[in-house]
């Protein structure tokens, strides 16, 4: 829950209501169905990680930029 607490330092408000949102409700769903805590913490940090690069890819023009100026010629 931590990291959860760290990644709304991290992304902007536009960002933390609907992806956080989708983090906390599959972190409840795996304890819920009584998943063990190592398992949760570990799913939780990769998700984690993928919502970072998710947020990097759609901030980031030069990840697509150069792609696209190659396509274009």
């Amino acid at each position: 829950m931590r990291l959860i607490s760290l990644l709304t330092w991290i992304l902007p408000d536009e960002f933390q209501e609907e992806w956080l949102g989708d983090l906390r409700e599959r972190r409840y769903t795996l304890i819920i169905k009584g998943s063990p805590q190592w398992l949760v913490s570990l799913k939780t940090v990769m998700w984690s990680f993928d919502l970072i690069w998710s947020f990097w890819c759609v901030t980031s023009k030069n990840l697509v930029s150069p792609i696209r100026n190659k396509l274009d010629r």
